[in-house]
């Protein structure tokens, strides 16, 4: 072999040697040509002596069938073939049985030069380590062949990961797990798993965030189990251990039992100083979706392109097992992990006889719901609370909208009716306001708000009138605000 170090293309290797020995040695047969009477028979004895010729060579893998293989180029042979006929004055003829290889990998690869057993067995020995290089490469890529047979095969352990991290900062605020252990569910009879009963499920929540409120979700958020609050110094050493009791040791040549699971990077790994073992696989959920997508295995959509990756919740939707919508809220690290599972099963073809639903699921609350109308509005009917659920809390000062009571009461009197007849028309609409919101003061000529069963006030001006009417109802839309203010309150609560 030759000490010199040199890199090289991979495209054009694609003889595999051992087989254009081979070849040679099935054509001789094939054909029944006495090779052992011919002058250059010396070359074709031994695979050893067929080595001497000094083959220019590097390893590669099958992109159709993963297998590691010594290739060479077709202009070597050539080579071969010239170095013959110039020496022994015959000519090899042409093959056509050569096994040919689609080179996997694209970036360059060490050139090496074989010309005894000696250095081919050196070479062929690392063979393993280059199969399971371009393996781990090929599966977080996500393809979908090389994860189907992980997935198929139920020999490892599939551990989902998710953190919650600081927009601000990036620091780590909680973190989920899942794990799928397929050789003891496959032992127990428990296959397809069921992930309500047959995932292990955890959640940390970092103490510090929730002290410093930089977490924006609460530990009862995770519905699948108990929640636990930790401080961050021992957040490392509960991830370590976790990993550590599910991965097998380092190895070149044999993949791991543990197989990581997320949607999108898992850089914070590196930040709690965690080192996967070198052999371990890392499965993209987003990633394989959108290869299955490209490859038409999950139906065509007109307005998707074939290199857009779904979040979480889009793939889930489109699986039919949205799990928010039974109560398990998205952007919480220890659901997500069980979804991110979850849709790798699915994906895979072993969809559980029922989707997971929490026992004790968790609804998000609107300002829309029918809980804050009744809050706002306790004396009104339910029926009418139904139909004001699509209104907006009012604003006060923010153009002709000032509250539900003059959105629904009569037109404006300044648009529709002269001058002289806007004094009975305010009056009727600051009544009509007032009640609406439930006041419990009568109203004076003067558009006051006097106490029930006093008595009016008389008019002092049309500028006056003018003027009480424009405060009243500025009163009116602050009041409403405060009403929606500890309405508000009230469902934070």
């Amino acid at each position: 072999m030759a000490a010199d170090f040199a890199l090289v293309d991979p495209v054009g290797w694609e003889l595999d040697l051992h087989s254009v020995y081979s070849a040679y040695m099935g054509h001789f047969q094939l054909h029944n040509i006495a090779w052992y009477d011919r002058s250059w028979a010396s070359l074709f004895i031994s695979f050893d002596t067929f080595l001497s010729f000094g083959w220019p060579a590097v390893i590669v893998t099958d992109a159709r069938t993963g297998r590691p293989h010594i290739v060479t180029r077709l202009t070597s042979v050539g080579a071969f073939v010239k170095m013959v006929k110039t020496r022994f004055g015959e000519v090899l003829p042409p093959l056509n049985n050569i096994l040919m290889v689609q080179p996997y990998e694209t970036s360059q690869r060490h050139l090496r030069t074989i010309s005894d057993a000696g250095s081919y067995k050196k070479i062929f020995s690392t063979l393993p380590a280059a199969a399971l290089a371009a393996r781990r490469t090929r599966v977080r890529q996500g393809d979908i062949s090389a994860i189907r047979k992980l997935w198929h095969a139920r020999e490892s352990l599939w551990l989902a990961l998710s953190f919650d991290l600081s927009e601000r900062t990036g620091n780590i605020n909680a973190w989920g797990y899942s794990v799928l252990r397929a050789p003891l569910l496959e032992a127990s009879g428990a296959w397809p798993p069921n992930p309500a009963d047959n995932y292990r499920k955890g959640y940390y929540v970092v103490q510090e965030a929730l002290e410093r409120r930089s977490i924006q979700t609460s530990p009862r958020d995770f519905v699948w189990a108990e929640a636990n609050v930790v401080s961050k110094s021992k957040l490392p050493d509960i991830v370590g251990a976790i990993i550590s009791s599910l991965a097998g040791p380092e190895s070149e040549s044999q993949p791991n039992p543990l197989i990581i699971v997320t949607h999108g990077e898992i850089g914070a790994l590196a930040e709690l100083k965690i080192k996967l073992p070198n052999n371990t696989f890392i499965v993209d959920v987003g990633v394989l979706e959108k290869n299955m997508y490209a490859a038409g295995m999950r139906g065509n959509n007109a307005s998707r392109s074939n290199s857009s990756t779904l979040s979480l919740t889009a793939i889930l939707r489109s699986l039919d097992a949205d799990l928010s919508a039974r109560g398990a809220p998205y952007g919480v690290a220890g659901n997500d992990a069980l979804a991110t599972l979850l849709a790798l099963q699915m994906l895979m073809g072993d969809a559980p006889a029922t989707i997971p639903t929490p026992a004790r699921p968790r609804f998000q609350q609107t300002l829309s719901s029918p809980n804050f109308q009744q809050l706002l509005h306790p004396g009104m009917p339910a029926a009418q609370v139904s139909s004001r659920n699509s209104l907006t809390p009012p604003v006060p000062g923010s153009g002709p909208f000032r509250g539900a009571a003059l959105q629904n009461g009569p037109p404006s009197p300044r648009r529709n009716q002269p001058f002289s007849q806007l004094q009975p028309a305010a009056a009727s609409a600051s009544t009509s306001q007032l009640n609406y919101f439930g006041a419990s003061h009568g109203t004076g000529t003067n558009g006051r708000s006097t106490p029930s069963g006093a008595t009016p006030k008389p008019q002092a001006a049309t500028l006056g009138r003018s003027g009480g009417r424009a405060k009243e109802q500025r009163r009116a839309s602050v009041g409403a605000t405060d009403q929606v203010v500890d309405a508000m309150g009230q469902l934070r609560t």
